[in-house]
């Protein structure tokens, strides 16, 4: 069944309000609707980490295995 979201400000009491909005925004279940790396690395709460000339950006899809060998 489905479950009434939550409030995150209930749960985490004493925490920044962009810092609860970030979270908010990245733990939507529809990933049509949550945000994305690139809106989330331009979010307030990222501010002080987030530098538009040093984001690179790949050129293509890439995957990450863990069971690749490091030789």
């Amino acid at each position: 069944g489905q479950y009434e979201r939550k409030d995150f400000q209930d749960y985490f009491r004493g925490l920044p309000g962009d810092a609860i909005n970030l979270l908010d925004k990245s733990l939507v279940m529809d990933p049509d609707k949550r945000i994305s790396v690139e809106e989330a690395l331009q979010h307030e709460y990222m501010s002080q980490y987030f530098e538009p000339s040093d984001e690179p950006i790949a050129k293509q899809p890439f995957n990450i295995d863990d069971n690749a060998s490091h030789d």
